[in-house]
């Protein structure tokens, strides 16, 4: 696979941005949801956004079968495309944990991390919450989806539309197995040593939080936002994370730039 077709870059700004945004996807999702963000955000942040095969216009492609085949090529695509700049993580539930599990990887495969790591609506890697979770990859496809409609954020037309839901079906079951698969110990030292932000809806199901400060040495901060597991797509919402995100990322690309 070619690492350019995970990777979606829709700003013009590259070649003058300081720093690039990496977004992740939840489960089943692509791309389409962040590109809007690329113009939301000061020029000197390039958003780019992960697009994993098996969705939109990569549907007739296989999805990651195994969590390893996921981290690796995606860590690769970064290593390949994107480190010429400071880099920071920004990771919606599912799309949380697989943020981290690369970030892991490039610090301990190839030396370098995010300037900042920003998670949303998902415990802590090592959490009980995590590694003791439901099997919802065994559930039929009416208990499925009577579960992705609990989560709310997936649009009622395409909830209703079995046309839409025979092909986005296959990308949320993938990923919710990626999920399922999904393992880790918290070492005696944390892995990661840059800052981190939390960020959650107060009507979701309660997650562990706190546990995410003990995966880096840097800074960690937790805000809670009105709304469910999607509480980011409310636009009040949303336009306060990027201003928080836009804010810290550029107060980073300044202490960078100030001499020693």
């Amino acid at each position: 696979m070619s690492s350019q077709k995970l990777l979606v870059r829709p700003s013009s700004q590259d070649k003058k941005a300081d720093c690039r945004l990496i977004c992740f996807p939840w489960a089943g999702a692509g791309a389409s949801y962040y590109i809007s963000w690329a113009k939301k955000f000061s020029p000197s942040i390039e958003v780019v956004a992960l697009r994993p095969p098996g969705r939109e216009i990569r549907f007739k492609e296989p999805n990651f079968r195994t969590l390893e085949e996921a981290v690796t090529q995606t860590t690769e695509a970064i290593v390949q495309n994107l480190l010429d700049k400071p880099f920071a993580f920004f990771g919606h539930s599912w799309g949380s944990l697989l943020s981290f599990s690369v970030a892991v990887r490039l610090k301990e495969k190839h030396g370098v991390e995010p300037i900042h790591m920003f998670v949303s609506s998902m415990s802590a890697p090592h959490s009980a919450q995590v590694q003791e979770k439901d099997k919802v990859t065994k559930k039929s496809n009416k208990e499925f989806l009577d579960f992705m409609k609990s989560l709310g954020g997936t649009p009622k037309e395409v909830l209703e539309n079995e046309e839409l839901m025979e092909m986005c079906l296959p990308s949320m079951r993938a990923d919710y197995g990626l999920y399922e698969e999904f393992k880790y110990k918290l070492p005696p030292t944390p892995p990661l040593s840059c800052p981190l932000h939390v960020f959650d809806g107060k009507n979701d199901k309660k997650h562990d939080l706190d546990g995410w400060r003990q995966v880096t040495t840097g800074d960690t901060v937790c805000d809670m936002y009105p709304g469910g597991h999607f509480y980011f797509k409310d636009k009040a919402n949303e336009s306060k994370i990027i201003g928080q995100i836009n804010t810290r990322l550029q107060d980073l690309i300044r202490l960078t730039d100030q001499p020693l």
